[in-house]
């Protein structure tokens, strides 16, 4: 017969729990722990019809991630636990489309992308569900300003990095909004003859164009994003950019949205 009902399982007994894990399941994936771990320190981890299972044969079939969570967290939570499944039940869990931050958040996924990114460079891991949403929550009105009346999407030049970059300086600085909305569009709409796209607009189209730099390293992406949308620097002819100058344009955002991130 098959049950289900919540316990509360303390790091203790999920070590027992562990100690019964299938051989055939799936490999451990560490980001996945971090994240149920994070949630269960920050209190946000909530019970739901998915939990841990044990087949007939009293051996855990699904729920590894979870309960190794709640060891390395040292946290006790709450979990709906099913016993009695058949011993071939594994094949069948987990078979589903894991739900992105968008749809969790119910926003669109560009928004989202750029609260994770902002969220991930403050908390420097995988941040949970309520960071993301607080962040999203202080960005919207800058992120929704930025982005009204500009549909245009241009691999680099729209993507979530440039997009946090511009974001961030709307908010540091909120006489500079104007200037940072209408570099970003005369941006993505790659035109070089617009008289509005200023002369270090005209260097970061160089410098990304010519590979010096791309997506792949966010955090240089990043830097050079917040030199284009500073107003003090419109007239400057190249964007130069080193570890130290990538460590202070983090660790500036990091200080602007720590607060937020961890209220």
């Amino acid at each position: 017969m098959i049950t289900s009902q919540v316990e509360r399982i303390s790091p203790g007994t999920a070590e027992k729990y562990l100690a019964l894990n299938l051989d055939k399941n799936r490999p451990i994936r560490p980001s996945t722990i971090r994240d149920y771990s994070n949630k269960m320190l920050a209190g946000e981890w909530v019970p739901t019809h998915q939990g841990i299972a044990f087949d007939q044969d009293g051996h855990l079939i699904d729920g590894q991630h979870r309960l190794r969570a709640i060891v390395d967290s040292g946290v006790t939570v709450q979990l709906m636990v099913t016993r009695g499944l058949r011993p071939d039940s594994f094949k069948a869990l987990d078979l589903g489309a894991r739900r992105k931050m968008s749809d969790i958040l119910r926003i669109p996924k560009t928004h989202s992308e750029v609260a994770l990114f902002i969220a991930k460079m403050v908390v420097g891991h995988n941040p949970t569900t309520g960071q993301v949403e607080r962040v999203y929550n202080s960005i919207s009105p800058s992120l929704i300003s930025l982005l009204d009346g500009c549909g245009t999407n241009r691999k680099t030049y729209s993507s979530a990095t440039v997009k946090a970059a511009a974001v961030f300086s709307m908010m540091l600085r909120q006489d500079s909004a104007f200037y940072v909305k209408r570099v970003y569009h005369s941006l993505v709409s790659f035109d070089l003859c617009d008289p509005n796209l200023p002369m270090v607009a005209k260097a970061f189209i160089r410098q990304c164009e010519t590979n010096r730099v791309g997506s792949q390293n966010q955090r240089d992406l990043f830097a050079r994003s917040v030199a284009l949308f500073d107003p003090s620097k419109e007239h400057n002819k190249k964007i130069q950019i080193n570890t130290e100058s990538m460590d202070a344009a983090v660790a500036h955002l990091r200080a602007f949205f720590s607060s937020i991130c961890a209220a």
